[in-house]
Formats: structure tokens, sequence, C-alpha cells
């Protein structure tokens, strides 16, 4: 699968209470088109890989920890950029720079956090 790049244009975020769990969704939109859902998770269970859905858009799933981290990156850093490629593994990244994934992060398939 080939890598996208999409330039973060706008977001929004909300929190939800469902039963016993709080749940926290940042949506990050290009152009009008909702390309990311960040869900934060409380705790320390494994975070589930990144996944295409089928409407197009990525799910990623993050520590509540770093919420802070991602929104101040949203309000202050400018450009944002998602970066998405789904083979092999499936690699998100949220970064203020667009830059090719490299062949080590594309093996690991982590989500990285670049902040300048």
């Amino acid at each position: 699968m080939p890598e996208h790049n999409y330039q973060v244009t706008n977001y929004r975020y909300e929190f939800r209470r469902a039963g016993s769990e709080n749940v926290a969704l940042v949506d990050l939109e290009a152009d009008g088109q909702l390309v990311c859902r960040v869900a934060l998770i409380e705790g320390d269970p494994p975070l589930p890989a990144p996944q295409e859905n089928v409407a197009g858009w990525v799910a990623v799933a993050l520590r509540t920890s770093q919420l802070r981290d991602l929104i101040d990156m949203l309000r202050n850093e400018k450009p944002v950029y998602f970066t998405w490629s789904g083979d092999p593994d499936g690699l998100a990244r949220i970064t203020t720079q667009a830059e090719p994934i490299g062949e080590e992060e594309r093996r690991r398939g982590l989500l990285g956090f670049l902040f300048g």
C-alpha cells in the first residue's frame, strides 16, 4: 500500500462517557475530509494497531497521557501532517513535517510523534 500524507487543516475533540468507560476522541481533517480518528485509552492494555476504516479514515489509539501533547501540537505547530502507510504493518504518524517513512519505522509499525 502506498504512503499517504495529509496536511491537517482542522481538528476537533470530544469526551464521552459510556457506561464505566470514559472516551476521548480527536478527529483530524484534511480539506474537510476526516483522515484520522484518535481514540485515547486509559490504563495500560496493549494498544491496537492503526487500522483503516472502510470509509477511508484511519483509527489510531494513544494513551490518555498523550492528549495534552497532541492538542498542543495541533494548536501551536503549523503545519501538522498525518501520514499513513497500511503496508506491511500499518504505520500512522502525526508530525510537524512531512517526511518519508523509513524502513526501520515501517517494520516496527509504531505511531510516532515528532515535535519539530
